[in-house]
């Protein structure tokens, strides 16, 4: 399958674990960061759409009202028609604690954009430049609120949804990638250490220690 990422800022109001940059210059190199990420899982595609990244909230209406309201949605609505994606996978739009506001405001502009963008009357000049309406087959949020067990064979099964009526699709992170020839969990975590301004590469040395306690038995 193709993967493509849209990232509705580049990260330039976050901290910097590695380096004394901060703001556009931050933003930059996180931004490279991402790319570098992603391309692990052979992702080329990522739409970077240019939004301010500013101070940690848990407000999603803030985020929405500094990222210009209607504005940030047309543009994440014309990716949507020109790459025309059958699933959308977004992160959770809820206001749970610890969920970043501008994680929930990019959330629910992409459940935004997957209920609109087949519809012709919302963003016509997107017609005019020669997009059509597209409407995706399926939205999905990553992650899931739960209890239960998971393993290679029974990733989904007896896990119990907080909310009854989701329904929950499971992966299992063990298998083999034959592109890399290792696990998919194993590319995961060299996704992760590229991100050394999040503290990529404390996750790293933390995994390395755990390793050499589990080899001395």
């Amino acid at each position: 399958m193709k993967a493509g990422v849209i990232t509705a800022t580049r990260g330039e109001g976050g901290g910097n674990a590695v380096g004394l940059e901060e703001g556009p210059a931050l933003g930059l190199i996180r931004e490279a960061e991402e790319r570098d990420a992603v391309g692990l899982a052979g992702i080329e595609h990522i739409y970077n759409l240019d939004a301010l990244d500013f101070f940690y909230t848990a407000s999603a209406p803030l985020s929405r009202e500094v990222w210009g309201e209607e504005e940030l949605l047309g543009r994440i609505v014309r990716v949507v028609r020109a790459t025309r994606p059958e699933i959308i996978v977004t992160m959770n739009p809820s206001a749970v604690e610890g969920n970043h506001g501008n994680h929930q405001q990019a959330a629910r502009y992409a459940l935004e954009a997957y209920l609109c963008s087949g519809d012709p009357s919302v963003s016509p000049e997107h017609l005019e430049e020669g997009f059509a309406a597209w409407t995706p087959q399926r939205i999905l949020r990553s992650g899931a609120n739960g209890t239960g067990t998971t393993g290679p064979d029974s990733v989904a099964e007896g896990y119990v949804p907080t909310v009854e009526s989701d329904l929950v699709f499971g992966r299992w992170d063990g298998t083999p990638s034959e592109a890399h020839g290792k696990r998919w969990s194993a590319v995961k975590d060299e996704a992760i250490w590229t991100y050394e301004t999040q503290g990529g590469l404390s996750a790293r040395a933390v995994r390395q220690i755990r390793r050499r306690s589990r080899a001395r038995g």
